[in-house]
């Protein structure tokens, strides 16, 4: 775990050298091999992104697998309001050649997504209304497998490039600046998640 920064020094983001296994990193890779890849576009803004997406399935084993790295992060860094992460808050992203995503932020406080209550055998009637406050990104790929695509987070004192690592993962507050360089050779595969909170308040 990195240092902790004083509040003066702290940035919205955090990386961890999980150390994860390279056989890990594969299982993650096989895993939604299978699964076909949609072009992801951004559909608001043609040209701002595009990637290979494939989706994680509901109730398997990706979720429950980061969420533990996820709330490791955010209670010792962040320590937000968060509840979990679902099925559809898991993405494997490729990465070709030209391949990119422009500067873009996963939430800011106009969006909203409507669920019911993480915990099924709670009685609560009405809907909660949640939000993406921590992002993640798991290197999948070895440095050495690609040139270019490189992940820079920026915020308002701080621009940095996330190191390119295999298994390294960076969690981040959702409301950071961040963008995908175009890839100039090879393939980069990535593993990019968000856990969820109610409305910032």
């Amino acid at each position: 775990m990195s240092r902790l920064l004083n509040l003066k020094e702290q940035k919205p983001w955090i990386v961890l050298e999980t150390k994860l296994p390279a056989r890990i990193c594969d299982e993650i890779c096989s895993y939604f091999g299978d699964k076909p890849a949609e072009l992801g576009t951004a559909v608001h803004n043609r040209g701002h992104r595009r990637t290979g997406v494939r989706w994680a399935s509901e109730n398997d084993w990706i979720g429950p697998f980061m969420w533990q790295y996820i709330s490791q992060a955010n209670e010792s860094y962040f320590q937000y309001d968060i509840r979990g992460m679902y099925s559809i808050e898991s993405q494997h992203i490729e990465y070709r050649p030209g391949y990119h995503y422009k500067w873009h932020t996963d939430d800011d406080y106009t969006m909203g997504l409507a669920y019911e209550s993480p915990n099924p055998w709670t009685y609560r009637p009405e809907m909660l209304e949640y939000v993406r406050k921590l992002s993640f990104t798991l290197q999948l790929s070895d440095s050495s497998d690609y040139t270019g695509g490189k992940v820079q987070l920026c915020d308002d004192t701080h621009c940095e490039f996330v190191p390119q690592e295999r298994g390294t993962l960076c969690v981040f507050d959702s409301r950071t600046r961040h963008r995908v360089l175009p890839v100039k050779t090879g393939t980069r595969y990535c593993l990019v998640g968000w856990a969820l909170g109610p409305r910032w308040k």
